[in-house]
């Protein structure tokens, strides 16, 4: 008789806990802003704290939003794919100390897993992007996609060894004196891109499958910025750098560390980047390929909408991104400043076309001509 009266109850007045539901899903319903004043406020945060998650404030604004996520199964859903700008930074080992909180800067070899060479170059990182694609689509118990997941890392090499912020800020060049006594700015500064390539797709797990994505490691590509292409004397430079660096690098070695690199390329089955490439290379890149035992991780998704995407790795790394806009690229993807007009024109121009180039990514997949330097090497 009980049971009874309480489904009449519930017939007449209906389920109290999942009118309770309803009411929280209205009142933070996308469309009445609500939620959109959270997702600013995050970002707003991220940037007062220099894109750093580990902040109290910042963490406590993606716990507020995640309980909210308004799509039921984000790794199925349509709103992964597409060309996405992060708000947070790279925060793993190895991070140079600035006194400018705002500027983050590791090594090449840190940001390579010590492959790239010369290992030793300071690289400022000016910002993240991501770029997912729908890889393959096949059946096995359902619809079962695959995402190409490269992260994309724009940054600027510091080819004079620098660690601090001012040679980014004086334009990324110093002055030389000649015979002829006129100061001649030379190039310290390369415009560059790392892309690390990932593979990723629904996680099996029926208790996590609507909510993790399993990420497959395979691999990463230095290439130079399409400035650096277009202007004969930053390539120069490029080539001067990164000529010979990896017979060195090989010279340079102890036995042990020989035995070490040569036992880890053999059990990863890792085609590792050599002079000889570079030198054959269309567009100046080196590549580096893990064809077995990739190492692998998981990203759960705490939150999608049309506007952000949080995420949390495997190792608990959180990152926040948004889609491509021009006034995100322009804040977050600014190119290095060049000396002023006059003093260098060539630079000047450099600069003008890789920010145009930047800007680009907003409309398209990726700049034409990043596209056609991933294709010819990767």
């Amino acid at each position: 008789m009980q049971d009874t009266s309480q489904q009449e109850d519930v017939e007449a007045h209906g389920d109290p806990q999942q009118q309770q539901q309803q009411q929280q899903q209205q009142r933070l319903d996308p469309e009445d802003g609500e939620l959109v004043r959270m997702e600013d406020h995050l970002k707003s945060v991220l940037k007062d704290h220099y894109g750093s998650t580990k902040h109290p404030t910042v963490k406590a604004a993606i716990d507020a939003l995640a309980p909210y996520n308004p799509i039921g199964a984000p790794a199925e859903s349509p709103l992964l794919v597409g060309d996405f700008v992060c708000h947070t930074i790279p925060e793993f080992p190895g991070r140079l100390k600035q006194k400018d909180k705002a500027v983050v800067q590791y090594t090449l070899g840190k940001l390579s897993f010590g492959v790239f060479q010369p290992h030793h170059l300071v690289c400022t990182v000016r910002s993240v992007r991501q770029t997912i694609r729908v890889r393959t689509e096949s059946k096995t118990g359902g619809t079962f996609k695959t995402y190409d997941y490269p992260v994309l890392m724009d940054l600027t090499i510091h080819t004079d060894g620098s660690s601090s912020s001012s040679s980014t800020r004086s334009g990324g060049t110093s002055t030389s004196t000649a015979k002829t006594g006129v100061d001649a700015p030379t190039i310290t500064d390369l415009p560059a891109i790392l892309s690390h390539d990932a593979v990723c797709y629904p996680c099996p797990d029926q208790h996590h499958k609507d909510q993790r994505l399993r990420v497959i490691f395979k691999g990463s590509t230095l290439m130079p910025a399409p400035c650096v292409l277009r202007d004969p004397r930053l390539l120069q430079v490029w080539v001067d750098t990164f000529s010979g660096a990896y017979t060195k690098a090989q010279a340079e070695r102890n036995i042990l560390s020989r035995s070490f690199r040569d036992l880890i390329a053999w059990w990863f089955q890792v085609t590792l980047p050599t002079d000889e490439e570079f030198a054959a290379s269309q567009n100046h890149s080196v590549h580096f390929e893990l064809h077995r035992r990739p190492p692998r991780g998981h990203l759960d998704i705490l939150y999608l909408t049309p506007t952000t995407r949080i995420t949390r790795g495997n190792r608990g790394t959180l990152v926040v991104v948004e889609p491509y806009d021009s006034k995100t690229l322009a804040l977050q993807a600014k190119a290095p400043s060049f000396p002023e007009e006059g003093e260098a024109p060539d630079l000047v121009e450099a600069e003008e076309a890789y920010t145009k180039h930047i800007v680009g990514v907003a409309k398209q997949v990726v700049g034409d001509e990043l596209l056609v330097s991933q294709e010819l090497e990767v």
